[in-house]
């Protein structure tokens, strides 16, 4: 039987880390962040990648600014995921975190069909699975109050743990107060944060970095228990560290699904390199099985 004909579109921002061949298997249109680099200018992820991004990003200041797309930006992302489609959903990071989601609304209005917004409320990996499950139910032909509905289901169910060697750049973006990452500094400490439901919370602090990575375990094992679960490690330039914490993770907790993910331009712009953390989505009994996942 021919694969039923898809009625809705699928958009998110480039802060999500959907891997390319996902994007392309799904049709999934990004709307990339911008970023200013002394007097250069780039769209994250078209312009510069996660590889050219760090190299330069660890050769020290300066360091790039982010700034939102532009309405411009969002009217054409829509506008081309909008053909021969009867709706858009649009997953995007936290309404809380940033002032993209106004922009995105104007942009919207230049549309002929309707945008549907679901906040992830977090961002990165657990974003990028609340985007998947909405092009898992786009592509099995569903309406789109139902792939809105799927969307936010899933966004109930994503979190994101992530512990940094510094404060400072979530600093420089206003995305956590300069006294905290001060103090952060001076005392040379690694901060477990949590990225759920819009908020970025504190969790805990160490000073090593093996010993926030055992921290970091601990607050995911005492979060999700024994639920079953989609889970992507995360990192800001340190695959290798990225790579022996995946390999930890079936021993500790219920995974179904494992993948390992490099924060893009944008994400790495506010958290900086050695970021290494664990996004997660807790599984529903009906949830798709497979590769796609």
């Amino acid at each position: 039987m021919p694969a039923p004909a898809r009625r809705v579109a699928v958009v998110t921002d480039s802060a999500s880390c959907v891997p390319a061949e996902q994007r392309k298997r799904f049709g999934i249109g990004v709307v990339p962040y911008r970023l200013s680099w002394g007097r250069e200018s780039y769209q994250d992820l078209l312009d510069i990648g996660p590889e050219e991004f760090y190299e330069r990003f660890l050769a020290g200041p300066p360091f790039p600014t982010t700034s939102t797309p532009t309405p411009k930006d969002y009217a054409e992302a829509f506008g081309e995921a909008a053909k021969d489609r009867r709706g858009i959903v649009y997953v995007h990071v936290p309404a809380r975190l940033t002032s993209s989601v106004n922009v995105a609304r104007i942009g919207a209005r230049e549309v002929g069909v309707r945008v549907a917004f679901v906040d992830a409320g977090t961002a990165g990996t657990p974003e990028g699975f609340v985007v998947l499950a909405a092009s898992r139910a786009a592509h099995r032909g569903d309406d789109l109050d139902t792939v809105e509905k799927v969307a936010e289901d899933a966004a109930r169910r994503v979190g994101m743990y992530v512990f940094l060697d510094t404060l400072e750049h979530l600093k420089r973006g206003g995305r956590i107060g300069e006294a905290a990452a001060v103090v952060a500094t001076r005392l040379n400490i690694r901060a477990l944060l949590r990225v759920a439901d819009g908020r970025i919370r504190f969790v805990t602090a160490r000073h090593s970095r093996q010993a926030a990575t055992e921290a970091l375990l601990s607050a995911v094992k005492a979060e999700v228990g024994d639920d079953p679960l989609r889970v992507g490690v995360l990192h800001g330039a340190c695959r290798d560290e990225a790579e022996a914490l995946a390999e930890r993770l079936p021993g500790l907790l219920n995974v179904r699904h494992l993948g390992i993910a490099e924060l893009t331009p944008v994400m790495g712009a506010h958290a900086g390199p050695g970021t290494l953390g664990i996004g997660y989505e807790r599984l529903v009994p009906d949830a798709t099985d497979g590769a796609d996942a």
